[in-house]
């Protein structure tokens, strides 16, 4: 386990191999999790990479959640892809199998009961898997802990007294997740000094934390898309070098800022603005609302337009020409004029035109 490669995502991929490889153990002392998780991914390529580090695991693909007996080890994971056509019931009695650790992974968009599940864990877009370096760490304490079974159940019936379990305020998923980020410190700490296994503990704990923080920002509805709004306007007008341009005049300053994810384009009906102007402009409220909140906050409001929002795909791909005749194609978000222009408020072209008219008068007047 290298400590500064050590990103949520990484941790929470080995804590969750951990806790399904202990799972009878936690039963046995009362620090399971219960049920089964929801792990959601938020595009379809952090899904497949997820399924094969799990899949490397030893995790079992189950085709169905109607099967009444399962072959599945119990220290193992049964893993099923949601599908849109299963029952809420069928979902229900999958995640309740106690024989093994039973995983529901989905991506791009799921039903409200699936983003509310307690035991929901969310994987970001984005996210940097290092796969060796998992496996290889996964595999190590596997090895370790099959050699010394009573230590490792030692290890885990401390774990009911320690400081964690005030941080989980009794949810079963976080001590889970505590419990399997203990029991590993006490594995590494066999081969590193106790600076680096408290520094380690650090970071699997505020991993465990900024889980949490995440499924809880992802499990939010926003009843009102008029700060995202806000949000994007402020942020453009309060930042020059983004251009602002017509989609079938792209030359000189708008060509480069295009190509650099800095610039908004328009047509009659639509703006194509870039999802990095998007992510810079909702930093303020990134602790409180995922990213992935507001791209389905627009969608759902009827403002923004795409092909594969169910794929967790939110952007569309744009063909342009610039001046010099070359052509390429960039993603955008795709939104409806009308999400700016409304009430008598000024579409983002007019805003700009605006804000310069003001600077210069300003300058004059000085």
């Amino acid at each position: 386990m290298q400590i500064e490669n050590t990103n949520l995502e990484n941790a929470i991929m080995l804590l969750v191999g951990i806790m399904a490889e202990v799972r009878p153990i936690l039963q046995d002392e009362g620090l399971d999790y219960e049920r089964g998780l929801v792990i959601f991914c938020e595009n379809k390529e952090i899904y497949r990479q997820a399924w094969g580090i799990f899949q490397d695991m030893g995790a079992v693909k189950c085709k169905s959640v109607a099967r009444k007996e399962w072959k599945i080890p119990n220290n193992r994971m049964g893993i099923y892809s949601y599908n849109k056509y299963d029952s809420e019931k069928g979902i229900f009695q999958f995640l309740q199998e106690e024989g093994f650790s039973p995983v529901l992974m989905a991506f791009g968009m799921a039903p409200d009961y699936l983003r509310r599940e307690q035991n929901l864990i969310v994987l970001r877009l984005g996210t940097d898997m290092q796969e060796a370096q998992i496996l290889h760490t996964f595999q190590g304490f596997c090895s370790n802990i099959r050699n010394n079974p009573d230590l490792i159940q030692r290890q885990i019936r401390l774990c009911r007294s320690a400081e964690f379990l005030q941080q989980a305020c009794g949810e079963p998923l976080y001590i889970s997740l505590g419990t399997a980020a203990e029991i590993f410190c006490s594995y590494f700490r066999e081969k590193h000094d106790e600076t680096q296994t408290r520094e380690l503990r650090g970071i699997l704990h505020q991993a465990i934390n900024q889980s949490r923080e995440l499924a809880e920002c992802y499990a939010e509805d926003l009843e009102s898309t008029g700060f995202i709004k806000k949000a994007l306007e402020n942020y453009i007008d309060g930042n020059g070098c983004i251009q602002i341009g017509k989609i079938d005049e792209i030359e000189g300053e708008l060509a480069k800022a295009v190509q650099e994810e800095e610039a908004v384009l328009f047509d009659e009906e639509f703006y194509y603005i870039p999802e990095k102007i998007l992510r810079k402009a909702c930093e303020s409220f990134r602790d409180s609302v995922s990213i992935l909140s507001v791209k389905r906050a627009l969608f759902d409001s009827g403002f923004l337009c795409c092909n594969d929002a169910k794929e967790g795909n939110y952007t569309v791909k744009k063909l342009l020409t610039n001046a010099y005749g070359c052509s390429f194609r960039p993603r955008f978000l795709k939104i409806k004029k009308e999400f700016f222009i409304s009430g008598g408020s000024l579409g983002l072209e007019e805003r700009r035109k605006k804000c310069t008219l003001e600077i210069s008068t300003e300058n004059y007047a000085g």
